[in-house]
């Protein structure tokens, strides 16, 4: 089973910020992009890079603040 983990960096607090895990990878990718929204509101996407399991993108708002979304593909087991 594949999960995907979301986590944010904000510029502003100079931290991640863990979104949560969830079970496909558009999913978490708008848990991120939710988050991105409502700290501040109007970004735009600078680059991108979206390797194998590993999801990257970074964003600037028109203050200059960054804040990058990461999206890792994890497998996990499960006992049946």
């Amino acid at each position: 089973m594949k999960v995907y983990m979301c986590k944010v960096w904000d510029g502003t607090l100079g931290d991640w910020v863990d979104i949560g895990v969830f079970s496909t990878c558009a999913k978490a990718m708008e848990g991120g992009s939710l988050y991105i929204v409502e700290a501040c509101g109007d970004v735009k996407l600078l680059d991108w890079e979206h390797d194998a399991n590993v999801y990257t993108d970074w964003y600037q708002d028109t203050n200059g603040r960054v804040f990058t979304r990461v999206v890792t593909e994890a497998e996990i087991d499960r006992s049946l």
